[in-house]
């Protein structure tokens, strides 16, 4: 038994990462149905995961709030860039909180950050080329030093998946440690040299750093990366064992394994979706470590980078090579096999399943990627001064998609001055590429089925990679891909193989340039609010427009430039569009590559009395041209406009409805006096004028924190009651809520009585009405406050210095606030006069 260190440090590690989702086509996310209630699996996890640990609550023995933590500024932690890119979009206070928690780290730790680097899409890397090896760590480099402001110390490799050719690389990009499995460990020995110790049975003692002189056959030691081989025992029981069920059984495991470790360090690996995803509320107890539980233990948190400053490794250790070369990784005990064949590791696949479809997936996409590459040395090689430098750079573009530009990026990279045609292929060549990164996602292969939504996902990218790579490849390389797949035989006899899903799903999600167009304006002209005139990576130009409105019909003509800010490429169109009752919208579209051919359109126009749907599908099928109607659009956009008709209709209908209702309202509050079940022919009809009502009221709310404002929705409300109607009040209380955080965000520079004893009132009103508003939100913003202005009053007061009667006024009406959020102020409270 190895004797307990003087002083015990721990690193705990999240792994934090989610394959990339977007449409190919569209760089947006569908609608992905398994996520619900929300829209697609990031906002799920996000909602349940990123953001928690971002604000994680300790709680008192009443449920109350006794502090919120930024777990991240605790542990360890990586987060992949397309995750992360994504995060930046859709959740940019969350963003900030994950880079501000690094920056605390780097105050805290002698300048080394919580934050590490990961490979760029979690491709598995000893299954990768060279090529792509060295362009995944690099993009993973450039992606971290642009968001946090500095070199990565650490990077995260796919899976842990490590083999020689790729230590190789991660040494040389500079990396200077990396994370790994006990089990990836084949020997070790003392830094200075002697007898090797045979450790491939995962017996590594985990409890210090290891230095690892590079690939066996390098026979320098002047190059070295440090390996932290984490507590497979306590990483395990953490990710599948609820472990995280008891934030003291956490604590009490950790305070128990330097006994095992043979050094002062424990550190935990996991997924990072383990905390509050896996396992619901893990974020607290993996806070409740962190503010109380470690400390109390004698146990002093860190992270890899601080921890190395101050213990040189004194042992050197060899990774294993696995099965001829191909390596190891933390999820498949057959090496790298999970991601390749039919290994025998599965995630609770059903009886009589099994992934034989793993290998012809692979090598069809690996005959797929050669002949991408061959085309982008050979074409690229005569527009780009160096393509594959080019390609390692392009990440500089990725950068912020919304403002790229792919123009000068291709110039910087020219052999020489481009011509136009020239420039747009440079720049299909290079997205190809990207494609051709992101189709090789680890998340592929994980799981258990060849049409799971992972793979599917590596399908659309390989499509999009052949689509951009060239019409006059396309054939050639699509045919190959699918030889390979036709050999991939679903688990799902319905489905059948892998060509038959790869081609349903290429249908379902690619669209060409005309698509987009007809997209662009029947959606404008229904006034969606998901489309912009830069939506689907592409900018949209209305060149000319004319209308005609006749008998409650309207035709809507004109001409629309639109450029891709992806691949350079533009178009114009002429569109025609018809409008009637009740939701009748059809779109014609036609290429207009000269005047000419628009000019064609707009003599139709002119000369046409015919207006509505029933006119441009006419003209259509009499000359060819392409229909777009709201159910060609794209689900989001096809759902919003749908649910604005729906609104606009019942906005038409108000005066009948609200007839009805008058009717029938007394007879529905008989029924609930009762106690007996109105029919449903009742409820409908006086629901769906309520809830018109409630939204026009919420509509007309002047948005202050008066109370008062809330007199119409409170009336609706008390009708709906009186009434046995149950209404969605959703929108309403998120109203409420913005109203509050808004208000109470303005007081980061000092408190205000007034303000947040109007929030106080609004939020009561709001209650008493059945609105509720959400609490997590305003938590958020008193828990600053409280940290911030509150604290900062109350030092004034500790001080007995002028005006402390006002700020004791002050803090007490922002815990009065705080107390109907459900905190618990006593802390605070014991320091007032």
């Amino acid at each position: 038994m190895n004797a307990m260190p003087a002083k015990r440090y721990l690193i705990v590690h999240g792994h934090f990462y989610q394959p990339p989702r977007e449409n190919p086509w569209t760089e947006r996310i569908d609608r992905q149905d398994g996520a619900a209630p929300y829209h697609d699996w990031n906002e799920r996890i996000t909602r349940e995961c990123y953001l928690p640990n971002a604000r994680s609550r300790r709680l008192d023995g009443y449920g109350r709030v006794l502090s919120i933590v930024n777990n991240y500024e605790h542990i360890s932690f990586n987060f992949g860039p397309t995750l992360i890119s994504w995060i930046e979009s859709h959740h940019p206070g969350l963003y900030r909180r994950i880079l501000d928690a690094d920056a605390a780290s780097v105050l805290e730790r002698s300048g080394h950050g919580n934050a590490i680097a990961q490979v760029y899409n979690h491709m598995i890397m000893p299954l990768a080329t060279p090529r792509d090896r060295r362009t995944q760590i690099r993009w993973g480099i450039h992606d971290f030093s642009r968001r946090f402001g500095r070199e990565p110390e650490g990077i995260w490799l796919a899976e842990t998946a490590i083999n020689d050719d790729t230590l190789e690389i991660v040494i040389e990009e500079g990396i200077r440690y990396i994370i790994l499995s006990p089990h990836q460990a084949d020997r070790i020995r003392p830094i200075e040299g002697g007898e090797w110790t045979d450790v491939s049975d995962g017996s590594i003692e985990a409890g210090t750093p290891y230095r690892c002189f590079g690939p066996r056959r390098w026979r320098s030691r002047r190059r070295w990366i440090d390996i932290f081989f984490y507590d497979a025992t306590i990483s395990t029981d953490v990710s599948f064992n609820h472990l995280l069920r008891s934030g003291d059984s956490l604590a009490d495991a950790i305070a128990g394994a330097y006994a095992r470790g043979g050094g002062d360090l424990v550190s935990i690996a996991t997924d990072g979706e383990v905390y509050g995803h896996h396992e619901p509320f893990g974020d607290m107890a993996l806070a409740y470590l962190i503010e109380e539980a470690a400390r109390a233990r004698g146990i002093t948190m860190t992270n890899f980078g601080a921890y190395l400053d101050a213990h040189e490794p004194a042992r050197e250790a060899q990774i294993k090579q696995g099965r001829g070369g191909e390596g190891t990784a933390w999820s498949c005990s057959h090496g790298v096999g999970r991601w390749k064949e039919d290994c025998g590791c599965n995630t609770g696949a059903p009886a009589g399943w099994d992934q034989k479809w793993r290998a012809p997936l692979r090598r069809g996409l690996d005959r797929l990627r050669d002949g991408l590459a061959g085309i982008f040395e050979a074409e690229g090689g005569k527009l780009l001064a160096d393509p594959w430098k080019a390609r390692d750079e392009y990440i500089a573009v990725l950068d912020g998609r919304a403002a790229r530009d792919t123009a000068g990026f291709v110039d910087a990279h020219a052999a020489r001055t481009l011509a136009e045609d020239e420039r747009r292929r440079a720049a299909a060549l290079l997205e190809s590429q990207r494609h051709a990164q992101l189709m090789y996602t680890s998340c592929g292969w994980f799981f258990n089925d060849i049409s799971g939504i992972e793979t599917t996902q590596l399908m659309k990218y390989a499509a999009r990679a052949i689509e951009l790579a060239g019409a006059g490849r396309s054939d050639d390389l699509e045919g190959r891909l699918l030889g390979e797949l036709r050999l991939a035989r679903s688990n799902i006899p319905a489905l059948g193989t892998g060509a038959e899903i790869y081609l349903e799903t290429k249908r379902a999600s690619a669209a060409e340039p005309a698509i987009f167009a007809g997209q662009f304006v029947l959606a404008r002209q229904l006034q969606s609010p998901e489309i912009s005139p830069e939506s689907f990576g592409w900018r949209f130009e209305i060149k000319d427009a004319r209308s005609r409105d006749s008998d409650g019909r309207s035709l809507v003509a004109g001409l629309l430039a639109m450029t891709s800010g992806v691949t350079l490429e533009e178009h114009r169109f002429g569109f025609l569009c018809g409008f009637g009752p009740p939701a009748e919208a059809v779109c014609a579209v036609i290429p207009s590559r000269t005047d000419d051919d628009y000019e064609e359109l707009r003599n139709f126009f002119d000369t046409t009395e015919s207006s509505g749907a029933k006119a441009v599908r006419t003209a259509a099928a009499a000359r060819g041209w392409r229909l777009v109607t709201i159910n060609d659009l794209f689900p989001d956009d096809r759902r919003a406009i749908l649910e604005r008709l729906g609104r606009l209709k019942i906005a038409a209908l108000e005066d009948t409805f609200g007839g009805l209702y008058s009717e029938i309202a007394h007879l529905l509050t008989i029924f609930r006096q009762s106690g007996i079940a109105a029919p449903d022919s009742l409820v409908s009809p006086a629901r769906a004028y309520l809830a018109h009502r409630l939204a026009a009221e919420l509509a007309g709310w002047d948005r202050s924190l008066d109370p008062a404002g809330l007199r119409g929705i409170s009336s609706v409300m008390g009708e709906a009651s009186e009434t046995g109607i149950e209404l969605e009040t959703y929108a309403a209380a998120e109203a409420i809520e913005r109203v509050v955080v808004e208000r109470l965000s303005a007081l980061r520079g000092g408190l205000d009585t007034k303000v947040t004893g109007a929030a106080l009132r609004l939020v009561e009103r709001g209650s008493q009405s059945g609105i509720e508003p959400p609490a997590y939100e305003i938590q958020n913003v008193i828990d600053d406050l409280l940290d911030g202005p509150c604290e900062a009053a109350l030092a004034k007061i500790d001080a007995r210095a002028p005006g402390s009667e006002a700020d004791a006024e002050a803090v007490s009406s922002l815990l009065a606030l705080a107390r109907r959020m459900n905190f618990n102020t006593d802390r605070f409270e014991k320091r007032l006069p």
